[in-house]
């Protein structure tokens, strides 16, 4: 055996360590653990190979590497507060939120950049042109249906990028203080002009029901004068 300062080597030793060593590397590199939430995007030799979901899954190290990880999970695009016009020119402040999931890991990773961020700039530009369109009346009574709206045209889109759109909620429509103050009193006024109708036909009502009272009361009287002459016949 050879030595060196005094020690002896054992070259067959160093090898069976430096094996055991790389066999340990490659196994623990080899294993991926993936969440239940996870999805793994794994590349062999830089190209798309497959995904990984949750549980026990197995690669081959060097020529496999993870491209990306994404969450199953629903996740949460805010939509930026901003100022939209609507048809009949009023200014008004719109804020939301948008759900979504990814379906389709591959798709999400390598067909888009950022597919929240995609989502989010398209959900502006789809609400500034549906806003657009609606007069203010409309989008302030209508907002459920502006949901629906947004949530179809942003599916159309995202579903290139595997991703689908659970919902889409409007979180908030501000308008300018003075179009406030004139709705208020429009509502008051129309609040008033029903109880002045409300008022008047309550009235109307209770002039037919004495008339009717009065006609009812004259034809009984009638009846009764009619009765008394045939009796004293």
């Amino acid at each position: 055996m050879p030595a060196l300062n005094g020690f002896e080597i054992d070259t067959g030793g160093i090898f069976a360590i430096a094996l055991i060593i790389f066999a340990i590397v490659v196994i623990v590199t080899s294993v991926k653990i993936v969440s239940q939430s996870d999805i793994y995007v794994i590349e062999r030799l830089g190209r798309f190979n497959k995904t990984l979901s949750g549980g026990f899954n197995l690669i081959i190290p060097i020529i496999d590497s993870v491209r990306d990880v994404l969450t199953s999970r629903e996740q949460i695009i805010n939509i930026p507060k901003q100022s939209v016009i609507t048809k009949d020119n009023v200014s008004i402040t719109i804020d939301g939120i948008v759900f979504c999931k990814v379906i389709n890991a591959q798709d999400a990773t390598y067909k888009i950049v950022d597919f929240k961020d995609a989502i989010g700039n398209l959900a502006m530009t789809s609400l500034r042109s549906q806003i657009g369109g609606m007069e203010l009346d409309d989008t302030l009574s209508n907002r459920d249906s502006l949901n629906t709206i947004l949530q179809t045209s942003l599916d159309e889109a995202s579903v290139q990028w595997g991703v689908k759109i659970a919902r889409v909620e409007i979180s908030e429509i501000s308008v300018p203080e003075s179009i406030e103050k004139a709705m208020s009193m429009q509502m008051e006024a129309e609040r008033e002009k029903r109880a002045i109708e409300t008022k008047a036909k309550a009235d109307k009502e209770a002039v037919i029901r004495n008339a009717e009272g009065k006609k009812q009361e004259k034809v009984l009287e009638a009846e009764a004068k009619e009765r008394m002459a045939d009796a004293m016949k």
